[in-house]
């Protein structure tokens, strides 16, 4: 999947006269996140950003850039302040512009001379990952209802991700708490859960990710604790296949999968697939 790790390290120097140690001390960044499409011809970024810099004196104000663009393109930044000589660390995301199914480079640098100019890392290249697929399910029990809708892609040649609204709700009062489940995983992989409890009125938001053999798609399947001894029971398993991991050219994005009021379902839904 395309999980992005950059790094920019800058061990001490120890050739330096004392005077000189403090401004050549050990400075390191890191930047954990991912990257998704943004259509054909654009991208999106989030993570985790930290940074160190043993600077100590007032010349400059050290700052951590997390470089980021298409392949085909210059880097634009983010750039954070660095404050103190304590580890800072960041939740950063940015999106950019790529030409149609580029990969994206990333690179990191800490501005550490007198002028203000910046030492880089090594760059970091990542696919975004393939067009957003609508992928939707609801499964009917009694007096109660669940439903998920949302889209899926690929997330590089052997990943998935996929994200949607899990919405639960129940026509009757009852008595015990009861839970509805999101099972998904990859066509021929085991099935991984995300879990609501049915008071949660609004529902849950959902992204998440795994792998995949490189030729297969997802699966999603819906259940809830109505079964004997509050025991799950669980409708159809819906496959959405294939995952393309390029976009075609001139495609258009795909349909939105618009939030309904809370408490409400998505209605209609496509009836199920199975395999």
């Amino acid at each position: 999947m395309p999980a992005v790790t950059v790094r920019f390290y800058k061990p001490r120097r120890e050739d330096l006269s004392r005077d000189d140690h403090d401004r050549w001390r050990e400075q390191g960044a890191l930047f954990e996140g991912t990257v998704d499409p943004d259509g054909p011809e654009g991208y999106v970024f989030s993570g985790t950003l930290s940074a160190t810099c043993q600077i100590t004196d007032d010349q400059i104000t050290n700052t951590v850039a997390l470089g980021h663009g298409g392949a085909s393109a210059d880097f634009s930044y983010e750039k954070r302040e660095i404050k103190g000589t304590d580890e800072n660390t960041y939740e950063i995301s940015g999106r950019g512009k790529r030409a149609l199914n580029e990969d994206v480079d990333f690179r990191l640098g800490i501005n550490l001379h007198n002028d203000g100019s910046y030492e880089y890392g090594d760059k970091v290249t990542a696919p975004a990952g393939g067009p957003r697929q609508l992928i939707e399910a609801r499964y009917d029990e009694g007096s109660v209802h669940v439903t998920f809708r949302g889209h899926a892609w690929a997330d590089g040649p052997e990943g998935y991700a996929i994200e949607g609204r899990l919405i639960a709700k129940n026509d009757k009062v009852s008595t015990t708490q009861e839970y509805a489940t999101l099972g998904y995983g990859s066509e021929s992989g085991s099935w991984h859960y995300e879990t609501i409890a049915f008071d949660r009125k609004d529902g849950k938001d959902i992204l998440v990710r795994g792998s995949r053999n490189s030729d297969e798609g997802v699966a999603i399947i819906l259940g809830t604790t109505s079964g004997t001894l509050n025991t799950y029971s669980y409708g159809d398993k819906v496959i959405c296949a294939p995952l393309r991991p390029k976009f075609e050219p001139g495609e258009p994005p795909a349909p939105a999968w618009d939030r309904p009021p809370a408490g409400h379902l998505y209605v209609p839904v496509r009836p199920p697939t199975s395999r």
